[in-house]
């Protein structure tokens, strides 16, 4: 986690110091389970800036949540640990493409609204269990009525021919423009 946060400007903030950062489970906004594993991390609305690395997360890390803040560079969404389920990074600066069907099978809520992503994204083969994803105000471009949604009006619902995820919707924000 410590190689982590020294991709911020000031990790000091989150560790108590660079050169010898207090224990990790002790870290303002960490929080661990009872052996000691990081299992969430929450640095929002604190004006953090720098560049992620996610591979250098914990592989324990379950939620992420670093919205609200001035990070920058690009992600890539494959190197998300396997048991993350949470993943809030909306409402920065960061570019590049997103490949979303390498999200990991836990993931339950994606919020990568409000930055500057751009290119072509699938819907085909995101993870079963998820519940939300926040794509809105970045510059992507979808076919939504391929894999796992239908667009109907404003709103998207999933594809009654899964039957297994019937009653679970998928909300998705991607800002779609109403075709006239």
């Amino acid at each position: 986690m410590k190689r982590f946060i020294f991709g911020l400007e000031k990790p000091e903030h989150i560790c108590g110091s660079r050169d010898s950062p207090d224990e990790v489970c002790e870290w303002k906004d960490v929080i661990c389970n009872t052996t000691g594993e990081i299992e969430n991390f929450t640095w929002s609305g604190k004006k953090a800036a720098g560049t992620l690395g996610l591979g250098l997360l914990p592989w324990s890390v379950k939620t992420l949540d670093m919205s609200i803040n001035s990070l920058s560079g690009t992600i890539q969404l494959a190197s998300i640990p396997e048991k993350m389920e949470n993943f809030y990074l909306y409402r920065n600066q960061l570019t590049g493409s997103l490949n979303l069907n390498s999200l990991p099978v836990a993931m339950q809520k994606v919020s990568l609204g409000e930055n500057n992503f751009s290119g072509e994204i699938s819907l085909e083969q995101l993870p079963e269990g998820l519940e939300l994803l926040y794509l809105a105000y970045n510059q992507l471009n979808a076919n939504p009525t391929k894999g796992h949604l239908s667009v109907v009006g404003w709103t998207s619902t999933p594809v009654l021919g899964e039957a297994k995820n019937l009653f679970k919707p998928l909300v998705v924000f991607l800002s779609w423009r109403r075709p006239y």
